[in-house]
């Protein structure tokens, strides 16, 4: 019989862990990092912090995959907005772009929540300055981190918008409206 040697599987990569599992004449192989080949937008709830934020819960696919415990992170995608809300001088930024949140995926291979949309106090200051009905529209790359580097798997388009009586916003085809205030 051959030497025995003792493997560990974190979930993401295989490593030597001296915990005397015996693998007899085979152990780990270098596997190619998984990659969702899709992944489902949910509408959760408007925020609860910010009530002009709506939160979302994405789902990541194929189901026979697991992908528990692992990274997915937001990047700009190239270019961005523009932000028809914004103004030179204007007190807040320009909403074009994503802000680089990350999640851990938990069970059902779900992460949440992204929260999209104008930030109220920006709902209430354009409103104020005249610039309702506006809005913004911009891409959100969706990356998975693997043992080689991060791996884009998705690209989304995120929007909002703000109308003298409403807010609304909108991820990767799902969108929600309230009135507000």
């Amino acid at each position: 019989m051959g030497r025995e040697e003792s493997y560990g599987w974190d979930g993401l990569n295989c490593y030597d862990n001296n915990n005397s599992y015996p693998v007899a004449d085979s152990g780990c192989t270098q596997v190619q990092c998984s990659k969702p080949t899709a992944e489902s937008t949910a509408g959760v709830d408007w925020n609860h912090l910010d009530p002009t934020l709506y939160d979302y819960e994405q789902t990541l696919s194929p189901a026979n995959v697991n992908f528990v415990g692992r990274q997915v992170t937001e990047q700009d995608h190239t270019g961005g907005g523009p932000d028809g809300c914004y103004f030179n001088g204007s007190a807040f930024d320009a909403y074009d772009k994503v802000t680089g949140g990350n999640w851990t995926v938990i069970t059902g291979n779900k992460w949440h929540t992204d929260s999209v949309g104008y930030h109220s106090g920006a709902v209430s200051y354009y409103r104020n300055h005249g610039r309702a009905p506006c809005g913004t529209t911009f891409q959100q790359d969706m990356v998975i981190d693997c043992s080689s580097g991060a791996i884009l798997y998705k690209t989304n388009t995120l929007s909002a918008s703000i109308t003298s009586t409403t807010v609304t916003s909108t991820r990767d085809g799902v969108s929600k409206s309230k009135t507000w205030p």
